[in-house]
C-alpha cells in the first residue's frame, strides 16, 4: 500500500490526490481504492466521490461488500447494495462513476476476468464485490465479530489461543451494565453508537430498549452534528407518555474515530445551551 490509514473511509480521498498528481505530471498510472461498505457510508468517502465524478482522474473504486465493519453494517446504504443484482446502480451512475457488479469476490477466475478488463479502462469507475467476512475458516465466519480481531488462533482448528480471563469485567462492559440501570430509572436517556454495540459494550442496551439506541456506520462528522441537534419526542413504553424534551445522549466512539470529530464537539455542540453528550469509550476515557 502507498498510503496506510489510521481510521477508515480515507482510500477514496489518498487515491484520488494521488491519481490527479499523475495526471498533472503526465504519468499513466492504476490507481485503485479499496474501501468496505461500512467506511463508504462515511460523509468523507461521499465528498471524494462527489469530487471524483467531476474528474478524469484514473481511479479504481473496489467496493468490499460484506455487510460488516466490526459488527454488522446498518443504514439504508448497506439495504440498497442488498437489493442490487444487476449491473445497474442508480447511486454510482448520478456521481458519473461507470459500475460493475455485483461479483462474488471468492471466484478467482471472475476477479481475474474483471480486473483484466478494468486494466484496460481509463477514467473513475467502481467494482462492487460480495464477500463474506472470514471466509475460508469455518470459526471466522462463524462468529465474525470476534474474528474481527481474535488475536491469536490455531489456523487449522481456529480455535483462540487466549481464552478471556475468568471473571475479568472490562470496562466498557461496566459502562454498559450502569447504563442499563440508569435507562431503567430515568425516561430521558440516550444512547448513540458508531455501529459496533459489542465493542462498546451495548448489546445489553440494545436488547432492553431499541428505540433508545440509535447507531450509524464510519458516520464520524455527521454523528457529532446529529448529537448537538438532538431534542426528541419519544414514546417507547405503554406505561410512560410522550415527552418533548433535550435528551443528553450518551456517544460511544473509539479514540481514533473521535479524533477525526474533535472540532465539531467544540463548533457544534459545546457553544449550544443544550444537554451535552458524554463519551463512553475506554479509549477515550483513558
Amino acid at each position: 500500500d502507498a498510503f496506510g490509514t489510521g481510521h477508515s473511509s480515507t482510500s477514496i480521498s489518498a487515491t484520488l490526490g494521488m491519481a490527479l498528481a499523475a495526471e498533472l505530471q503526465g504519468e499513466e498510472r492504476q490507481h485503485i481504492a479499496v474501501i468496505g461498505d461500512a467506511s463508504i457510508a462515511s460523509g468523507m468517502a461521499f465528498e471524494a466521490l462527489n469530487h471524483l465524478g467531476t474528474t478524469q482522474a484514473n481511479v479504481l473504486i473496489v467496493l468490499n461488500d460484506n455487510a460488516m465493519g466490526i459488527d454488522p453494517s446498518v443504514g439504508a446504504l448497506k439495504d440498497s447494495f442488498a437489493k442490487n443484482t444487476s449491473e445497474q446502480n442508480s447511486l454510482f451512475a448520478s456521481l458519473n462513476l461507470p459500475y460493475t457488479g455485483p461479483i462474488d469476490g471468492h471466484d478467482l477466475a471472475a476477479l481475474c476476468t474483471v480486473f483484466n478488463e478494468q486494466k484496460k479502462k481509463k477514467g473513475p469507475r467502481l467494482v462492487h464485490l460480495r464477500t463474506i467476512k472470514g471466509k475460508g475458516l469455518a470459526s471466522a465466519e462463524e462468529n465474525q465479530i470476534v474474528f474481527h480481531a481474535p488475536g491469536k488462533f490455531d489456523p487449522q482448528t481456529g480455535k483462540l489461543t487466549k481464552q478471556p480471563k475468568a471473571g475479568k469485567t472490562k470496562f466498557q462492559s461496566v459502562v454498559g451494565k450502569t447504563l442499563s440501570a440508569l435507562f431503567a430509572d430515568h425516561d430521558h436517556l440516550m444512547a448513540i453508537s458508531p455501529a459496533m454495540p459489542t465493542g462498546s459494550g451495548l448489546v445489553e442496551l440494545m436488547e432492553k430498549y431499541p428505540c433508545l439506541l440509535y447507531t450509524s456506520d464510519a458516520a464520524d462528522d455527521s454523528l457529532r452534528v446529529d448529537l448537538g441537534g438532538r431534542r426528541i419526542i419519544k414514546k417507547y413504553h405503554s406505561s410512560r407518555t410522550a415527552a418533548h424534551h433535550a435528551s443528553p445522549p450518551v456517544f460511544f466512539k473509539q479514540k481514533t474515530a473521535y479524533e477525526i470529530g474533535v472540532r465539531l464537539v467544540g463548533s457544534e455542540m459545546c457553544i449550544r445551551d443544550s444537554p451535552k453528550p458524554i463519551p463512553g469509550s475506554k479509549n477515550i476515557l483513558s
